[in-house]
């Protein structure tokens, strides 16, 4: 990574720091804060060096997260030649843009603008302290601070109000359900009763005849959400699926392929896990629906474009396959391990440690249930996965992925017994005990009473076969 148009004692001291990427230059700059402070200020005193660099964002802009992120970016003083460059390339064209492309630039550019006119419209004060709400929002410090995120965007909505700011009023309550959205949050269930309520407030602004890619993206916003809605103990879950797919659909009005393929595929990516999920119809068919949008994602996310979302959907369908009831039993299972190692090969436990552990997780099932091979030692492969995955799923990290893989660990204990002699069977069956008792710390009736009377369930089918102590 080169900047250039930085003074040469600047590019020395990124050079030694390591700086060849953005990931680098960031760690760079939080490790070494007196770094940090000499580009800033060499950058406010030399603003259209930034120029270029913001007009290249601009360009790969995808949603109205990265915008956000971009506008507080771009130094007032520098909002006006921002705006004029762009609107000079979009009415001299460029080679290779479609028109849809074109009108999504160009919505971008009207969404710049309006949040730069909300914050000049707004009382000095006003406008004083919606600035010091920002600045903290950005700051690396509070970036991990999820709740005094979540308490800022509610502190600069009661500054912001709809009828004079907006575009601005909208895209705070979008930054604020997406928030509440996140893993971390949406465990709760009234973070995402909250979460869409605020989706559905940002589509009074981003409505589909100004805002056409806006709202299509917002529509795939509520339908996740309520995809996370039908794992809540809330409302009814078939009905909450059949939101997530109506919401998806909607998205696909705008989303097409050849106007929008990233967004096309990653809809229909969510359409697979929605269809994958539903109570609602025939399961078999459902089941087949899941597979067709998972296959039409990968068209679009090819390992070599897109090596994450590619992973992800092969995940997906994998899973899928493990799930079939058409065609042959043996077969589908097969199709799901091939996928599940496809995955791996993208998501290490060097890089992502979560997602692989997830995926050893998701490998061990497999195994358990496989038809093909040696019974005995598939069995083997599921209990090796499993001790795998709770390398990284510790109770402390992840309680719930803990508790579900000591669960999958003990079945797979209890399935292992029939292929043992006599001594090693009683041994592998307080195994299983073990494992689900330990389960059982974390699957508590309280808190997950469906997975604590499951894992009692096998826990009393595990003690019914056991060698060791009173039969009686």
């Amino acid at each position: 990574m080169t900047l250039p148009h930085l003074p040469d004692d600047l590019q020395e001291r990124l050079r030694r720091a390591g700086v060849t990427d953005e990931e680098s230059f960031r760690r760079a700059l939080e490790n070494d804060p007196q770094l940090a402070a000499d580009l800033q200020a060499f950058l406010e005193s030399n603003p259209r060096f930034l120029l270029p660099g913001l007009l290249r964002e601009f360009a790969f802009v995808t949603d109205l997260e990265k915008l956000w992120t971009l506008w507080h970016k771009v130094p007032s003083d520098l909002e006006q030649p921002f705006t004029e460059l762009i609107e000079h390339l979009l009415e001299n064209g460029q080679p290779n843009v479609s028109s849809a492309e074109i009108g999504n630039l160009q919505a971008k550019l009207q969404i710049f603008r309006q949040l730069s006119k909300s914050v000049q419209l707004l009382p000095k004060a006003s406008s004083q302290n919606l600035h010091i709400i920002f600045r903290e929002l950005n700051h690396p410090a509070y970036r991990a601070n999820k709740h005094r995120q979540l308490e800022l965007y509610r502190q600069a909505l009661q500054i912001v109000s709809q009828r004079t700011q907006p575009e601005l009023w909208a895209m705070l309550h979008w930054k604020l359900a997406n928030l509440l959205s996140q893993d971390s949050l949406s465990n709760h269930p009234e973070n995402i009763e909250q979460a869409i309520y605020h989706y559905r407030l940002s589509l009074k602004v981003f409505n589909s005849k100004k805002y056409m890619y806006q709202w299509a993206k917002l529509h795939n916003n509520i339908a996740i959400a309520y995809t996370n809605r039908h794992f809540s103990e809330r409302s009814d879950k078939s009905a909450n699926i059949e939101r997530a797919i109506a919401y998806h659909q909607q998205a696909l009005e705008v989303f097409t392929r050849q106007a929008f393929p990233e967004d096309w595929a990653m809809t229909q990516n969510n359409l697979g896990e929605a269809y994958r999920i539903r109570i609602r119809g025939d399961r078999a068919e459902n089941i087949e629906q899941a597979i067709a949008h998972y296959q039409q994602a990968l068209e679009v996310y090819t390992r070599q474009a897109d090596p994450e979302r590619w992973a992800m959907t092969k995940n997906n369908l994998a899973i899928a396959y493990s799930e079939r009831i058409r065609g042959d039993r043996a077969e589908n299972i097969e199709q799901a391990i091939a996928h599940f190692h496809q995955a791996l090969e993208v998501y290490t436990r060097q890089g992502n440690p979560e997602r692989w552990a997830a995926l050893q997780n998701n490998l061990a099932n497999a195994y358990r249930e496989r038809i093909r091979g040696d019974q005995g030692e598939n069995i083997e492969q599921a209990i090796h996965y499993c001790q795998q995955a709770l390398e990284v799923y510790t109770r402390q990290a992840f309680p719930r992925d803990w508790a579900m893989t000591q669960n999958n660990l003990a079945n797979a204990y209890s399935d292992r017994t029939p292929y043992l002699a006599d001594g090693d069977r009683a041994e592998n069956i307080e195994q299983a005990i073990h494992h689900y008792q330990q389960a059982l710390e974390v699957y508590t009736r309280q808190a997950f009473p469906e997975d604590w009377a499951m894992t009692q369930n096998n826990l009393a089918n595990a003690y019914y076969s056991r060698i060791r102590g009173d039969r009686a």
